[in-house]
């Protein structure tokens, strides 16, 4: 699972209050394990992940925060609880950018690049571009946010089909190929 995590106070730093439902989630949780769920909704982005939001995206059951590498890739933090995410931790943290159509972008500000999923299933980044210039052609850095309920969110490639996950080798990688409505359990 992975807590979206704010600031060093706890809460988004985007320059509004922050909703309360928001705090009441406790930034939501990033389900990239894909965990037992009864049942799978399309979630609102903008109840979930909110635009513009600074985010930190931690895994529970790895106990370590994805992180935008500077080797190109993106793979996991050291271990490192959700509670007490590090002021200095720069690579972990992510903008929530609205990509239309119900989908989301995560931008990394200190490499200025965005997340994506390649179609060989790794994750990685794209090339150098300002957090509000997504190109619309630009289909592996879109995301759908899924509800996987008990406060945790999967994302789910549409272009690719598939979930992003963190494995046991402290990367980030895609599932096999899944509906957004089939978010497979364990």
């Amino acid at each position: 699972m992975l807590a979206i995590r704010g600031g060093a106070t706890g809460q988004m730093s985007v320059g509004h209050r922050v909703a309360p439902r928001a705090r009441l989630l406790l930034w939501t949780i990033l389900s990239l394990l894909l965990h037992s769920l009864p049942t799978v909704v399309l979630a609102d982005p903008n109840n979930l992940l909110l635009s513009g939001a600074i985010i930190g995206l931690h895994s529970t059951v790895h106990n370590r925060f994805v992180r935008m590498h500077s080797n190109g890739q993106m793979d996991a933090s050291a271990v490192q609880s959700w509670s007490s995410f590090p002021s200095g931790w720069t690579w972990e943290r992510f903008r929530v950018v609205d990509a239309g159509n119900g989908e989301v972008a995560l931008h990394c500000p200190i490499h200025n690049r965005f997340v994506r999923m390649r179609d060989n299933v790794d994750m990685d980044y794209s090339a150098v571009r300002n957090w509000n210039e997504l190109p619309s052609g630009w289909t592996w850095e879109r995301f759908r946010v899924v509800d996987a309920g008990n406060g945790e969110i999967a994302l789910h490639s549409p272009i690719h089909n598939r979930f992003v996950r963190m494995n046991d080798g402290a990367d980030m990688d895609a599932s096999g190929h899944q509906n957004y409505r089939d978010l497979p359990s364990g």
